[in-house]
């Protein structure tokens, strides 16, 4: 059996357009657990770019 990797452009994004009937669910999940898709993309962004910083190799070069 093949693993399927999800690309985040397969992922679905919430916004008021395609939430309507859904908003008082998910207000009450956020309510009860915290706003979880909120944070882990920001832990995402925030990791991606501690990396991106780790990884910058311009640093090295001499004469910059």
């Amino acid at each position: 059996m093949q693993s399927q990797i999800l690309i985040k452009k397969d992922i679905p994004t919430m916004t008021t357009a395609n939430t309507s009937g859904l908003v008082p669910i998910y207000d009450s999940m956020v309510a009860e657990h915290g706003d979880v898709p909120t944070e882990t993309r920001e832990a995402a962004e925030e990791i991606q770019r501690e990396v991106a910083e780790v990884l910058d190799w311009n640093r090295f070069r001499p004469g910059d």
